[in-house]
């Protein structure tokens, strides 16, 4: 059985009003970027299938096959088991199910909230929530009320589509409107490409982790894109893929704006589509390469209506520099992160760019 401290969560339900007279077995499962747990009733299941009815790989397969299947009771490892937590059956917290990434989530799926608990590194989100809502008018938020260390905002039973191929035009259309409307609201700033690569360059202390092949690969990509051509920055979503789109009749909602920072202006574009790849197609790193992805007939369709709002026009090579500086910078916040097997993968994309780039002679 797993250890309450291996979740990180008891001592913050203190903030939350709830007076707990019983003891709940949840089940947990310890991912890549994420811990899922969740009770064992039908509606929590669901819920955490739901929530990775896509995710790529044979693990996550065999992990959905073991949920359905209710195997997941037998399996006790470091990985996957159960924990107890001090539970309220009135006001039903802490819910049916939890999500520990970037921020952890505790949802009541029964009264329909969701508990976003903050790390103390975080504290200063509350602060950004409240001036995102209040600033940005044409962004669709869920309803959300503020605590000290917790905010507490409605669970929308949004429904969600699991390729770009799938969205329809008016969901594309509407959540193009709001990030074009997040980017013009903060302004776009100018730079060249030469100053963004020192800015990465100088960040990281020349990438000193990488094996000699990976730098490498990156050298050549800075140099590449390495010029005094003008390149377009703004503040973007940060996160921008399809998990974090929703509709609920004709609304649609953009999610999880926590990430939201400066980068080139085509950078949520372009992770949108990376994800979209990653989870969708097989042998990902050769179907995303350059050939496939510019021209991918979704990529140009989601393409045109960001050049429609944003009124801008790119050609093929400025699309190509674009996205190797998307690239670099995935490649910059992985790296930060230590996660270096991401590193890994990205480069191994980021070298068929390039290679794609001389036969195309830029």
């Amino acid at each position: 059985m797993a250890k309450n401290n291996l979740f990180d969560f008891p001592k913050d339900f203190k903030s939350v009003d709830y007076s707990p007279s019983a003891k709940k077995r949840y089940y947990f499962i310890t991912g890549d970027y994420h811990k899922l747990i969740f009770s064992s009733q039908k509606i929590s299941r669901d819920f955490i299938l739901k929530t990775i009815k896509h995710y790529p790989g044979s693990k996550w397969g065999l992990l959905r096959f073991l949920i359905r299947s209710g195997l997941y009771k037998n399996v006790k490892s470091s990985k996957m088991g159960f924990v107890y937590f001090d539970y309220d059956p009135k006001m039903n917290f802490p819910g049916e199910a939890m999500l520990i990434d970037q921020r952890r989530k505790v949802f009541d799926l029964k009264n329909k909230k969701v508990y976003y608990f903050l790390y103390k590194n975080q504290k200063d989100q509350i602060s950004h929530e409240k001036e995102l809502r209040k600033k940005y008018k044409e962004i669709n938020f869920p309803a959300i009320i503020f605590k000290k260390d917790v905010f507490i905002t409605d669970f929308l039973d949004l429904k969600f589509f699991s390729k770009a191929e799938a969205l329809p035009n008016q969901v594309l259309e509407k959540a193009i409107h709001q990030l074009c409307y997040f980017y013009k609201k903060n302004k776009i700033q100018k730079s060249t490409f030469s100053k963004e690569i020192i800015k990465i360059k100088k960040d990281n202390k020349d990438f000193s982790l990488l094996d000699k092949e990976d730098a490498k690969v990156l050298n050549h990509a800075m140099q590449v894109i390495q010029s005094e051509k003008q390149v377009m920055l703004t503040k973007v979503h940060g996160d921008f893929h399809l998990s974090h789109i929703g509709m609920q009749e004709d609304k649609v909602y953009i999610l999880d704006w926590e990430l939201a920072r400066i980068e080139n202006i085509l950078f949520d574009l372009f992770w949108f589509f990376i994800n979209d790849f990653r989870l969708n197609k097989t042998e990902f790193i050769k179907k995303a390469s350059k050939k496939k992805l510019l021209y991918y007939p979704d990529f140009r369709r989601t393409l045109e209506r960001f050049e429609r709002e944003l009124k801008l026009d790119f050609d093929e090579k400025e699309l190509f520099t674009y996205l190797v500086l998307t690239m670099l910078r995935l490649i910059e916040r992985a790296y930060k992160e230590r996660k270096l097997d991401n590193v890994k993968n990205q480069i191994k994309l980021l070298n068929i760019l390039l290679k794609w780039q001389k036969l195309k002679k830029y």
